[in-house]
């Protein structure tokens, strides 16, 4: 049972990470509010005698509000399950409650590369691994295994790749796509990485080292 200290830092932190929540959908919303603001304001501001709008023009128009409308009760519900009282949280706090969540399995993409770009490797990793190895929520993803890693603090694209190779996931492969096998060894590199200092290399991967020991145990001349 956790303490009253301890209960709090944890509401905290799930608080904070609700708002880093409603402010990527309020972003979102933002966007799109601002594209139908213009295409509306133009046919408002047109002083053309005859104003007209195709068909797919209306249809389109109509999309973006139903995703404006979809967007903002989404903010609306986030921000009313919020406690009312002050908040006090830092950004630990927040980064422990990303790496919960992550590790219990986020279905929604944006939600899971959001709480991904909270994280440094050595939190990150550990989560995605069991989150990988306790819930399916990796098969509505998407996106590419190697877009998923570079969305984690610090890593770029070439370590995202190289994490990906050892695991002997393809570039090109995404996560709802990923054999059950693979994904086992996604997991299995994850853990590894998450324990090893971040200025620590990469090895290559296991095949080619194997190569090379083999080529040196050849016999001169051979």
């Amino acid at each position: 049972m956790m303490s009253g200290s301890a209960s709090t830092v944890h509401e905290n932190g799930a608080t904070g990470l609700a708002l880093y929540e409603a402010a990527a959908l309020a972003t979102r919303t933002q966007a799109l509010l601002t594209v139908l603001s213009s295409q509306l304001g133009a046919f408002a501001d047109d002083r053309s005698a005859t104003r007209q709008l195709e068909a797919c023009e209306l249809v389109q128009l109509g999309s973006m509000g139903d995703q404006i409308a979809e967007l903002a009760s989404r903010v609306a519900l986030v921000l009313d399950r919020l406690p009312l009282a002050p908040l006090d949280v830092s950004e630990p706090e927040i980064a422990n409650a990303a790496r919960e969540a992550l590790a219990e399995g986020i279905a929604d993409q944006r939600r899971a590369l959001m709480a991904a770009r909270l994280l440094t490797p050595e939190q990150g990793f550990h989560a995605l691994a069991d989150a990988l190895a306790g819930s399916d929520a990796h098969t509505a993803w998407p996106a590419r295994v190697v877009d998923v890693l570079a969305a984690f603090r610090d890593v770029d694209t070439t370590r995202a790749r190289q994490v990906a190779a050892l695991a002997g996931v393809p570039e090109t492969a995404r996560f709802c796509e990923l054999e059950p096998r693979r994904v086992v060894e996604l997991a299995h590199t994850l853990r590894q990485l998450a324990t090893r200092p971040r200025a620590a290399p990469i090895a290559g991967p296991r095949r080619t080292a194997l190569s090379s020991s083999r080529r040196s145990r050849r016999r001169p001349g051979s």
